[in-house]
């Protein structure tokens, strides 16, 4: 009895050492003799621990690799065969071989193509021209491939050599500076031409001769703007531009000459600073301007001298003046004296015209004389 007590109190120190350090006993024997002499509040106890142990020894399959019973974690370690590898470059873009080769760039330079262009430049400005029969001279060109600037200065249309006006006829037109701008007149590495942009003229002198050649009338023009398709127009004498400024218009003719040219009266046709939108430019518009009409002319809208149009009739009606000048007053007192004799006995001479002026003007002095007191 005392041996089997003594057995007991063994049992529950041990019992009682295992729960203190939480550590499962596994090799406790559970045969029906050693559970004789355990109380029931013991095999409790047990079978928590060996259920908390089962428990760990699962979660440390679970995550060890080398361990055996994690076979359901562990992969098999493949080994690539030449099937396999034959596979995956199948699976592979099948790029195919080629005789291809990037073309390297031979052409000229930037430098050379601007050189290139700007020679191109003006002469395709002169195939703009329009056809006659003249000569058109100028004193340097310069062609800006950067901006696509044209700058030809000191232009001058004037009779071919060879022509019996070439004698008579200085030049037709003079032109200080022309500027075209936009229209890739360079055509650089063979570019396009565009038929749009900007044609500037600068200081235009545009002289009027008669029948007979003789200088009759001058146009002047400080600035004119085309913008458009104004190549196109320059060269067919007609056609329609977006806008047109023109800047210090004055047109004078002379339509009546009396005494040797010693009495002027002219015609003019000015114009400060206009602006015309969306305007047609009618055949022979150079034959209009000399006789100061714009008939033929049409616009969308119009701002001459800070008033507005819409039709040229009420533009030509505003910018139409008359003067008269006087060269000689001497000249013309004399002439209006002989014009009082009778008329078989008028000598029309300018010698004749100066010696009446002085007759006139000796007795006129000869009376103040006389008139002073």
């Amino acid at each position: 009895m005392l041996k089997k007590l003594f057995m007991i109190a063994g049992c529950v120190a041990l019992c009682s050492a295992m729960r203190a350090e939480a550590k499962p006993v596994r090799d406790f024997d559970f045969s029906d003799k050693a559970l004789d002499a355990l109380t029931g509040e013991d095999v409790a106890g047990e079978k928590l621990r060996e259920k908390q142990r089962q428990k760990e020894e699962r979660e440390k399959a679970k995550w060890d690799k080398d361990n055996e019973a994690a076979s359901y974690v562990k992969k098999k370690k493949k080994i690539r065969t030449a099937a396999d590898v034959k596979r995956e470059e199948a699976a592979k873009r099948d790029y195919k071989k080629s005789t291809y080769k990037r073309k390297k760039y031979a052409g000229p330079t930037y430098k050379d193509a601007s050189a290139e262009a700007e020679k191109k430049a003006i002469e395709a400005f002169k195939t703009y021209l329009p056809e006659g029969d003249f000569d058109f001279v100028y004193e340097s060109e310069n062609y800006r491939q950067s901006s696509d600037i044209l700058i030809v200065k000191n232009v001058k249309f004037v009779p071919k050599k060879e022509s019996q006006e070439a004698k008579t006829v200085p030049y037709y037109l003079a032109i200080k500076e022309i500027k075209v701008v936009g229209f890739n007149l360079g055509q650089i590495y063979n570019s396009a031409q565009k038929k749009t942009g900007l044609v500037v003229f600068a200081e235009t002198d545009f002289p009027i001769y008669n029948e007979k050649k003789v200088k009759t009338g001058q146009i002047k023009i400080n600035r004119l703007e085309a913008r458009g398709k104004s190549l196109a127009v320059l060269k067919n004498g007609q056609g329609a531009l977006t806008s047109l400024k023109v800047q210090g218009l004055h047109n004078e003719k002379i339509i009546n000459e009396v005494v040797f040219n010693d009495i002027v009266r002219s015609k003019i046709f000015a114009i400060r600073f206009g602006t015309f939108h969306n305007i047609t430019i009618p055949s022979g518009f150079a034959d209009q301007l000399k006789e100061q009409s714009v008939e033929g002319f049409s616009f969308s809208s119009a701002t001459v001298d800070s008033a507005a149009y819409t039709s040229p009739a009420a533009v030509q009606a505003n910018v139409i003046k008359y003067s008269a000048r006087v060269f000689d007053a001497n000249k013309l007192a004399g002439a209006q004296i002989e014009a009082k004799k009778k008329k078989r006995e008028q000598v029309n001479t300018d010698e004749q015209f100066r010696k009446n002026a002085q007759i006139k003007e000796s007795a006129v002095k000869e009376l103040e004389k006389q008139l002073r007191p």
